[in-house]
Parts: structure tokens; sequence; C-alpha cells
């Protein structure tokens, strides 16, 4: 059984939550789902030690993600991905609504990712 943290990467553009998944699959055991509503099915259902949820994604949104997580009382923390920066009024509605921080895309170093989500790890 893997010691490795358990990572949840919702994004509809299966490409770059494939990616994501490829770039952190040493110091994550990643899930993907390729639909918002699949992430927040599964987000609800299991446990995952952090989720990076796309942001602009049709139907269920990385923001209604973020909201309905909370709602749900889990205390798990939430990564918005993104190609705008933190100043973006939709990077700081999902801030304001739960999330750690955004990660902006396109993703580069594995390293800065992990460095960005290992603070909020136990």
């Amino acid at each position: 059984m893997s010691d490795l943290k358990t990572l949840l990467i919702i994004d509809d553009e299966e490409d770059i939550g494939e990616i994501l998944a490829t770039l952190l699959e040493d110091d994550f055991q990643c899930e993907c789902a390729s639909t918002g509503a699949l992430g927040l099915k599964m987000a609800t259902e299991k446990s995952y030690d952090v989720i990076i949820t796309d942001l602009e994604m049709p139907e269920v949104a990385g923001i209604d993600i973020i909201t309905q997580v909370r709602e749900s009382g889990l205390k798990v923390p939430i990564f918005v991905s993104t190609g705008h920066d933190q100043t973006h009024p939709k990077v700081k509605e999902a801030l304001e609504a739960g999330a750690q921080a955004a990660l902006l895309k396109p993703f580069m170093d594995p390293n800065t990712i992990v460095a960005e989500i290992k603070p909020y790890l136990d």
C-alpha cells in the first residue's frame, strides 16, 4: 500500500488532467475526473488529501465544486487550476469560497505545484 497522499484532479480537458497527474505521480496517488459533476461526486463520496479543480468547466464549474464541498463540511485543501492570475474576479471568488490558492496553467514545474500544496497537508 502506498504512503502517498491522495489527490483528486478535476478537469474537463482530459489531457490536462492526465498531464497534471503524470507531473505529480511521484508525490501523490492521483485520480482524475473529466467532468465537474463526476469530480464533485468523487470528492464527496471518497476521502482525498487534496483536490485540484479546473476553474472554468461547463455545467459544474470549479466554484460550484468548492462551494458544495465546503457546504458538505469537508476541510480538504482545494486548489483551482486556471489560466487567470490571482487578481481575476473568478479566482478571487474561488478563494473567497474556500479554495487555498490558484495554480497557474500551463503547468511546467511539478516542484512548484508540490511546494504550493504541501503546506496544507498534515
